[in-house]
Formats: C-alpha cells, sequence, structure tokens
C-alpha cells in the first residue's frame, strides 16, 4: 500500500511448467528464489536456492503411484502427507496429514458418477 508496488518474476521450462519464481527485494531484504525440480512429469521438489535460507526444501515428493500421482510429501516445516487415489478413476480417496506423528487431518472423499465431491 501507500503507493508501493512489487514485482515477482517467473521463468518456465521447455514444457511450459513454472521453473523459477522471483519474489521482490523488499527494503535491505532480498526476495528469494524458488525452484521447481521435475521428476516423471511431476512437480517433485521446490527449493529456495538464492536468499539466505538457499538449500531450503519447502515441499519434496517422497512417493508417487503408477499413474504418477503424488502419494506422499514432506514439507518444508516437518509435516508429511499421504494420499490415497480410486485404482478405476485415479480421484482422490482420501488424505492425512500428520506432524511429529500427530494427525492433524485426515479426509475420505466420496464421488458421484461423473466427479463431482459427494461427501468428505
Amino acid at each position: 500500500t501507500g503507493g508501493a508496488s512489487y514485482t515477482t518474476s517467473s521463468t518456465y521450462d521447455s514444457y511450459g511448467r513454472p521453473y523459477e519464481l522471483t519474489y521482490p527485494t523488499v527494503g535491505s531484504i532480498t526476495g528469494p528464489k524458488i525452484r521447481t525440480e521435475y521428476s516423471y512429469g511431476a512437480a517433485y521438489k521446490t527449493t529456495d536456492y538464492s536468499s539466505g535460507s538457499a538449500g531450503t526444501v519447502y515441499h519434496l515428493t517422497t512417493a508417487v503411484n503408477a499413474r504418477g500421482q503424488s502419494t506422499g510429501v514432506t514439507y518444508g516445516n516437518g509435516v508429511t502427507a499421504s494420499f490415497t487415489y480410486g485404482d478405476d478413476t485415479g480421484w482422490l480417496k482420501g488424505n492425512t496429514v500428520t506432524k511429529g506423528g500427530t494427525t492433524i487431518q485426515s479426509y475420505n472423499y466420496g464421488f458421484d458418477y461423473v466427479g463431482n465431491v459427494t461427501s468428505r
């Protein structure tokens, strides 16, 4: 506010997927550059590679199923998430989020025949 404007910039890989996001510098604080790496077509790891926290991993895919869907993720704050999918549709059936062995959230999903969520 107050008339200040900030600019972020993005670059993309040869497949048109987000590759690098640069946040603005504000005052004496240099904005980080965040880079996304891909493996087997899916976002695999999102890392800060430029600022004082260079090397910090914000998102790491730890497991995928045969369809390439993420079934396990670890976030930079130590939270982990697991996902299950329907064998016949590939639609999300459930997810569980934990931190330090404590379940924070756990959902199961139901769908109608065209994919609308009917229960959670």
